[in-house]
């Protein structure tokens, strides 16, 4: 069966060029809260050997985190850092939790603290360890922090043995405890997990290679389901769609899938998304929280709402 290509016009946000000047943007996400966070450093620090990121450089680094919230625009300005944060995500009352990606263990129980807590003044409250090779971080409305890890932080490396992203995704509270473990077991094995999606304290999605399964937590059960769609890296949900970033082959495709006849998915739609000039989206950065997709090209973010797509339609 013939699958139907779109192009859909996506909403821009707004132009941050002024809030960013000269700094560069690290990644983007959309909060619990509806905002969208913006992290961005003065100058991305050189990776060791061109592949591996550094954790903590030898010089110092300004961080911004912008906020942008309905039509207002907020900037937390965290100065002198010598970490290399990756991810940002609101937390607590009027706080932001910013994460390095990587995290060594030394031995003797030694390891790098890679969850940062600061208030909205850029003052340091908190830190804890996330563990190593965090692949995404997302926050809940209750201020429950999940992350997920891809391969090296799941089989180890940076002195990890034991590592513990061992079980492809975590979630852990406001003090750095654990307050959930997958159980990676072989028949559902994640070795990486290539997107995350949160929507709420009770529903989280997650899709993960190499089975390139899409499961979802409700409650104390876990769904899995078959795409049948290798190496996307994010996706939108709502209701029986499923809106895919891609695959291996095209990036800036998007597929529409819908569930049918029980567990099993459709695909009905190859979609791009296009700018104000009428021009396909070439995204630099991108997000997916329920429903909902930014992307960023340049200093211009924009949103798309699964719900719209499918009323569209």
């Amino acid at each position: 069966m013939l699958v139907k290509s779109a192009n859909y016009p996506a909403n821009i946000i707004c132009d941050l060029k002024e809030y960013l000047c000269d700094y560069q943007v690290v990644s983007i996400s959309i909060g619990p809260d509806n905002g969208y966070y913006i992290l961005a450093v003065n100058n991305i620090p050189p990776r060791i050997n061109g592949r591996f990121p550094q954790i903590q450089t030898s010089t110092i680094h300004n961080y911004k985190v912008i906020i942008v919230q309905w039509e207002n625009v907020y900037t937390v300005n965290i100065d002198n850092q010598k970490w290399n944060y990756h991810l940002v995500q609101p937390i607590g009352n009027d706080r932001v939790i910013l994460a390095c990606a990587r995290a060594r263990y030394y031995g003797r129980n030694k390891y790098d603290l890679n969850g940062k807590i600061f208030d909205l003044n850029g003052t340091f409250i908190k830190e804890f360890l996330l563990g190593d090779g965090i692949e995404d971080l997302k926050v809940t409305e209750n201020d429950v922090i999940w992350t997920s890890y891809f391969d090296e932080g799941v089989i180890g490396n940076y002195g990890w043995d034991d590592p513990i992203g061992s079980c492809g995704l975590r979630a852990w509270n406001q003090d750095g405890e654990t307050v959930y473990t997958y159980n990676n077991s072989d028949s559902n094995f994640i070795c990486d997990c290539y997107a995350l999606n949160v929507v709420s304290d009770n529903e989280v999605w997650f899709y993960y290679y190499t089975d390139f399964l899409l499961g979802k937590i409700k409650g104390e059960k876990i769904h899995y389901y078959n795409p049948k769609l290798s190496g996307a890296d994010g996706f939108s949900i709502y209701d029986r769609y499923v809106l895919f970033r891609g695959g291996y082959d095209n990036r800036d495709e998007y597929r529409l899938l819908e569930f049918v006849k029980g567990d099993n998915l459709k695909e009905t739609r190859i979609i791009t998304f296009t700018d104000e000039n009428d021009k396909v989206i070439i995204a630099d950065k991108f997000d997916c929280r329920g429903s909902r997709l930014i992307l960023m090209v340049d200093s211009k973010l924009y949103s798309i709402d699964l719900i719209d797509i499918i009323w569209k339609d």
